[in-house]
């Protein structure tokens, strides 16, 4: 997928923390710098966004279903369509010049096995 323009991506930062980022859940505590938490709760807007976008929910129902968090097995949100009865799981990267790395295909895909399995490992600073 090509890259934003600057003017885009500045656009869509605006979107995310204007319309979504106030509406999602904190992050968990850790010890990350407050820029690389506020650059992080912006990224976590994207999935609400896509979310919104796709599936025609509000900002804040898209929001609710925002798990992403650093140490979070790949998966940022997950929502269930009733009408369609469809799960959505979501993997979303706000990066304004670089490609999905496999690496985080390969995250994804862990999540998923881990969701499947029902394995809900808890949070750890470790991890």
């Amino acid at each position: 997928m090509a890259a934003l323009s600057a003017d885009y991506m500045a656009m869509l930062r605006k979107e995310l923390t204007d319309r979504y980022v106030p509406m999602l859940s904190p992050l968990l505590p850790n010890a990350r710098p407050v820029q690389e938490q506020q650059d992080k709760q912006v990224a976590r807007a994207l999935s609400a966004f896509v979310l919104r976008h796709y599936l025609d929910v509000g900002p804040q129902t898209a929001a609710k279903a925002v798990i992403d968090d650093f140490n979070d097995n790949g998966i940022d949100a997950i929502y269930y369509h009733q009408s369609t009865e469809t799960l959505y799981l979501v993997q979303s990267k706000l990066k304004p010049s670089e490609e999905f790395a496999q690496a985080e295909a390969q995250a994804f895909c862990a999540g998923c096995r881990l969701l499947i399995r029902q394995q809900f490992p808890l949070y750890s600073e470790t991890q």
